[in-house]
């Protein structure tokens, strides 16, 4: 019986390895169902800056710089996910609107420009300025919260794969990782 079972072992170990899963391919999913995601992930960003409306802008950034962390680190998907841009736009429209404003021209520029990446980072270049004439100091704080989970996820990204830091989807996929 004894070599009976190492017989199994070895028929088992000789087994080719399986192969390793592929990595996320990015996929194109038109603008319609884009921007229904988007609107959702909106949703999401100005659920908790809402909920504690009355507590003052700090508790509103810390309440919707959450969900950004969540966006950028899902623990469902293993610490994956995007960068949270469009949760952060729904933070700014109950804290800030006109840094709201100020994305999603942003965001309509990449679209029609189909260069979403640099656009977006043009955007947060223009944010705190816009925000610092229109709503005052404590505004650009509060955004600085929100943005704080953006700014270290990219950090890490161009630092892991020495990427540009807009790759064709935040997750990770194959055209992300090369250049040109």
């Amino acid at each position: 019986p004894r070599r009976g079972r190492c017989a199994l072992v070895a028929l088992v170990s000789a087994r080719p390895p399986l192969p390793a899963p592929p990595r996320p391919a990015c996929v194109s999913v038109g603008v319609p169902a884009a921007g229904r995601a988007g609107s959702c992930e909106i949703g999401e960003g100005a659920l908790g800056p809402a909920l504690v409306v009355g507590l003052g802008l700090g508790v509103g950034a810390v309440a919707g710089g959450l969900p950004v962390a969540g966006q950028n680190w899902s623990i469902f998907l293993r610490g994956a996910g995007g960068r949270g841009v469009s949760t952060a736009t729904g933070v700014l429209f109950v804290l800030a609107w006109p840094g709201a404003v100020v994305m999603c021209a942003g965001a309509l520029a990449g679209v029609l420009t189909k260069r979403i990446g640099p656009a977006i980072s043009l955007a947060f270049v223009a944010l705190l300025p816009v925000l610092a004439v229109t709503r005052g100091v404590t505004a650009v704080y509060g955004a600085l919260i929100v943005l704080a989970p953006i700014s270290v996820k990219t950090a890490w990204l161009v630092r892991q794969r020495g990427a540009p830091a807009w790759g064709c989807c935040g997750a990770g996929c194959a055209r992300s990782s090369r250049r040109g």
